[in-house]
């Protein structure tokens, strides 16, 4: 995957839960949650704060 369709490097992110992704759907449906894994939730705020702190990098 090149920069211009990743531009964020999140491909690694989805490809490190790939393995447990769909265990962990089915106890999300099923309201119980039984195996280790963690939801992460990262909002646009967050993105947003990322996405500038990158900028600043690659101006310095």
């Amino acid at each position: 995957m090149t920069s211009q369709t990743d531009p964020h490097k999140l491909k690694r992110f989805a490809q490190a839960q790939a393995p447990i992704y769909a265990q962990a759907l089915a106890e999300i449906r099923a309201g119980q949650k039984r195996s280790h894994w963690m939801m992460k939730w990262i909002s646009g705020s967050t993105m947003s704060m990322l996405h500038r702190c990158r900028l600043l990098d690659r101006v310095a």
